[in-house]
């Protein structure tokens, strides 16, 4: 309905929704829908807002659009009006899905045109799709040093380093553009910080491509990436902060703590080691050193959609009724992170204090002892 009273982005919205959460749907007869291609020509022919753009650019929507190869469309009311007049008294109507279809009693030119016809059909939704994706991909990649810029000077470390590591594993010859406009806002820690790995280790790249990608990689596959970098790629912070998530995973909480503390020393800014390093703090229960490190958050903690969770965790002391929100699709380089991070921070943004990673050395209190296999 969206589509059809020109109301882009709802549809657009829609179209993406009903695909579901996952990046490789079975949804590709979504695209078969004539009612749709009015939205199609538009994301295709017309000028498109970024709204709009953000939704068809989503991996989901060129996923679909694969399948749709095979996949005929179905022949509805509209289509119908467009059938070539020769075909009509060939056609029967399913009573259960109100499509039509050829009666299988039909001659066989009669079925090789309305093989022939449908086909066109396909191809012309498919190219309209098509170049309506492209177009939003291209938009969404243009737009990444301005969604960047605008998070770091609101503050939001943490979203504009996103948006340029999208950016540069994307076109790695972006990067002095990113980082000369971004330096000067705060992120002179994250470009100084990978510059010259990224120029001379082979590596790197496909390490924030890995990093960056919608795809679930397992923490072995991930620890292989990690590995293959030289020595200059593992002395970077980035390198540390990915290398911690991977030790949580394959060799338990106190390693994983340990990466996370040298992060903060690094980049006390940048609030995502000090999200890993509260979230390890509450599954040990060690609430008194979760009441530290939330007393030194950077401002950019506030950004995250996480934050008011933690917080509330913390403060009841893991007694909190009240699941942890759920993230509602992968960063594909929208504002929001895919629903990571608000546009506009929660209270509190102001009370952030610089931390340099010294008072979280070891949790200061241990409420449930736990042995040293344990951790």
């Amino acid at each position: 309905y969206a589509s059809r009273i020109g109301e882009w982005e709802e549809a657009a919205h829609y179209l993406l929704a009903g695909m579901g959460r996952e990046l490789k749907p079975s949804y590709g007869y979504m695209f078969a829908d004539l009612d749709l291609e009015p939205l199609y020509r538009h994301a295709a022919e017309s000028p498109m807002d970024l709204a709009t753009a953000i939704h068809f650019a989503n991996p989901r929507l060129a996923a679909a659009l694969e399948a749709l190869s095979g996949r005929e469309v179905e022949v509805d009311g509209i289509l119908l009006r467009e059938m070539p007049p020769a075909l009509l008294p060939f056609i029967r109507r399913d009573l259960v899905t109100g499509c039509y279809s050829l009666e299988p009693s039909a001659p066989g030119p009669s079925r090789r045109e309305f093989q022939a016809w449908i086909q066109g059909v396909n191809n012309r939704i498919a190219s309209l799709a098509s170049r309506g994706i492209a177009r939003a991909q291209k938009m969404i990649m243009n737009s990444q040093i301005d969604f960047a810029m605008a998070a770091a000077k609101r503050g939001d470390f943490f979203a504009a380093r996103n948006h340029s590591l999208f950016a540069i594993a994307a076109d790695p010859a972006c990067f002095e553009g990113f980082a000369s406009a971004l330096s000067p806002l705060g992120l002179a820690y994250f470009f100084d910080d990978i510059r010259d790995t990224l120029r001379d280790d082979a590596n790197f790249l496909p390490l924030i491509r890995q990093w960056t990608s919608t795809d679930v990689i397992p923490a072995s596959q991930r620890m292989d990436v990690l590995e293959e970098c030289g020595p200059a790629g593992k002395s970077t912070t980035f390198w540390m902060l990915l290398r911690a998530g991977v030790a949580r995973d394959l060799e338990g909480r106190k390693v994983a703590m340990e990466w996370n503390i040298e992060v903060i020393r690094r980049w006390p800014d940048d609030p995502a080691a000090f999200v890993n390093l509260l979230q390890l703090y509450e599954d040990l229960e060690c609430w008194e050193s979760a009441d530290l490190l939330l007393a030194n958050m950077p401002p950019a903690f506030y950004f995250l959609t996480w934050a008011d969770y933690h917080i509330k965790q913390v403060k009841a002391r893991g007694k909190l009724n009240e699941s942890k929100p759920r993230i509602r699709s992968a960063f594909f380089g929208q504002p929001d992170l895919g629903g990571l991070v608000n546009v506009v921070p929660m209270q509190g943004a102001e009370n952030g204090a610089q931390a340099d990673g010294k008072n979280f050395e070891k949790p200061v209190d241990q409420t449930s002892p736990k042995t040293s296999e344990q951790l």
